[in-house]
């Protein structure tokens, strides 16, 4: 179980379905140690949690801010990528991937109050594909906001 949002975030996209496995925590590694890591792949960036607090009742509300890197060798393929980050394969009212989604995996006495996109932007990164193609990627930000209630 996770106590923190991006502990609950890793664990989600654990389960999500199109991605690619791992999901890098911070930088991507040149290697995995027996060869060089190639698109696809993702990264999340923790940029941040600020704390909101109530001093009658104990209770914080923790909003975390977070990027997820995705990398492709092609603008399809990311694509791809980034509908299966938002979605899972679903109709966006099932909330089955983080637009709308929950946090399953958050421990008591947290609880996911809203999961939502702040902002997606594509681009051409540089040359690191296989044959020292450029590969294209997606910064697809979020800020996830959950509660934990007094005991």
């Amino acid at each position: 179980m996770a106590t923190s949002a991006i502990a609950a975030c890793v664990d989600k996209y654990a389960t999500l379905s199109g991605v690619p496995q791992p999901l890098y925590f911070g930088d991507v590694p040149v290697s995995d140690g027996t060869s060089q890591i190639l698109p696809p792949y993702v990264a999340l960036i923790d940029e941040g949690m600020k704390p909101e607090f109530n001093f009658v009742t104990s209770e914080v509300l923790e909003a975390t801010d977070l990027t997820f890197m995705v990398y492709g060798n092609s603008l399809a393929a990311v694509d791809a990528i980034v509908q299966a980050i938002k979605y899972n394969g679903q109709v966006p009212s099932a909330a089955a991937g983080f637009d709308f989604g929950t946090l399953a995996s958050l421990e008591s006495p947290y609880r996911t109050l809203s999961i939502y996109r702040t902002s997606e932007r594509r681009f051409v990164a540089e040359t690191t594909g296989k044959q020292s193609q450029r590969i294209s990627g997606c910064e697809l930000k979020y800020r996830v906001s959950i509660f934990l209630y007094g005991t």
